[in-house]
């Protein structure tokens, strides 16, 4: 069972215009993004309540093998990286930003390559600068000259600590006031007339404590699960784990095994201004029902989205709940006549389409927008076929108090439009 480590900061509130100066910048998150994002101040679609209308969730969804990209604009020169949690707060992956232009921000990732393929996330993006990442077992390191806290001195075998070595730290960085909240599996067999206490403190780089030590005892033949919450005193560098050993020994002088599971996903020592922009919920499945896949891009910018930039040029893609069906298909037929001097008529050309109709279901008018902007690009593919958008995007007004419609467009396909020219 995956378990979690998070931080628990304060976040402090700004405006939320679509634009948002922060500490002079202006961030920008276009509305043609795959994923729709909100500055960390603001209220995602289904955090927000509106007065007369009913609230109503939505989690956009993606199939795990849906190539995702994302890009905004801020000053040059910055560390950025999208990190996935799952409803337990607990990381799943992480995709670190290039700076594929200047000031333009990009990553593209599939959540199945990142081994997530079924469950709701949310995505956030993350200040690097300001923010320590840890995901997996890497990064645990043994503290070489630890003193065991013990009553009565002796050997723990088969001492295993999942990730890391026997008496473990791993390097963070913290800041006065920081607390760091984590929850952990242990198990114990063996034979033990006393208790196992195992250490939990944040330390300097020379092991000088700055934080309250908290202690975790542990009954023989035990296991379940604990949680630890510890406050930063001062600036600190390690995350410290003790095991020792009070209150008796057993007739052999050992235990064996003592276990302890630490969480593979962890956001340590987060600060306030850490958090830059958040999604909603986002549903992943491995092949989601009555959905479709919009691939699209621009050979220039349009909409905020610059396409030109990176190695290949970036191509967006936009999964939303809809049907696309070849049987809805029509042929409209265009001409163009001439009516002569003598009444007579003369076609001058006629040209027959092949159209499909895009039935949107309920969805939120940020979405709305999200699909119209993306069938809007020069190149717009859809079941290996390109379409374009000659008509209306027709939105059903539908229930005013209810915050999720439907919509209708006919796209037209671009390779199959015939031509008769006289």
């Amino acid at each position: 069972m995956m378990k979690k480590i998070f931080i628990i900061v304060s976040i402090l509130f700004a405006s939320c215009e679509d634009d948002l100066k922060l500490c002079g910048c202006i961030v920008t998150f276009s509305d043609a993004l795959p994923v729709q994002f909100w500055l960390s101040e603001c209220e995602t679609f289904n955090e927000k309540e509106v007065d007369g209308v009913f609230n109503r969730c939505f989690c956009q969804p993606f199939n795990s093998s849906d190539e995702i990209t994302v890009q905004f604009r801020n000053t040059t020169g910055n560390s950025y990286a999208l990190i996935a949690i799952d409803e337990d707060d607990v990381i799943q992956f992480e995709s670190t930003f290039t700076e594929v232009s200047s000031g333009i921000y990009q990553t593209s990732f599939s959540t199945g390559n990142n081994d997530f393929t079924d469950g709701i996330i949310q995505f956030l993006i993350i200040d690097l600068s300001v923010a320590t990442i840890m995901l997996g077992p890497s990064g645990w390191t043994d503290l070489a000259g630890w003193t065991t806290k013990t009553s009565t001195q002796f050997t723990l075998t088969d001492l295993v600590f999942q990730p890391g070595p026997t008496n473990s730290y791993i390097n963070i960085s913290t800041s006065l006031g920081d607390i760091i909240n984590f929850t952990f599996d242990y198990s114990l067999a063996g034979t033990l007339n006393g208790t196992i206490s195992i250490y939990f403190y944040l330390s300097d780089s020379s092991n000088n404590a700055t934080s309250n030590q908290v202690r975790t005892q542990i009954l023989t033949g035990a296991s379940g699960t604990a949680t630890v919450t510890l406050t930063a005193t001062a600036s600190g560098a390690r995350l410290q784990i003790q095991v020792g050993i009070t209150g008796g020994e057993s007739s052999s002088g050992t235990v064996d095994p003592l276990i302890i599971t630490i969480p593979t996903g962890l956001v340590l020592a987060v600060p306030d201004s850490s958090i830059l922009a958040k999604s909603d919920c986002i549903s992943i499945n491995e092949d989601h029902d009555e959905t479709i896949l919009i691939n699209y891009h621009n050979n220039r910018p349009f909409a905020s989205i610059n396409s030109a930039v990176g190695t290949p040029d970036p191509e967006f893609n936009l999964r939303i709940p809809a049907i696309f069906s070849e049987s809805d298909e029509r042929h409209p037929r265009e001409s163009e006549d001439l009516t002569l001097s003598n009444n007579t008529s003369l076609q001058l050309m006629a040209e027959i389409k092949k159209q499909r109709p895009l039935k949107v279901k309920h969805m939120p008018n940020y979405m709305h927008l999200k699909t119209l902007l993306a069938v809007s690009f020069q190149t717009v593919t859809i079941d290996n076929y390109r379409w374009k958008l000659d008509e209306a995007y027709e939105k059903a007004p539908g229930n005013p108090k209810f915050p999720l419609k439907t919509a209708l467009c006919w796209l037209t396909q671009r390779d199959y439009v015939l031509r008769n020219v006289l």
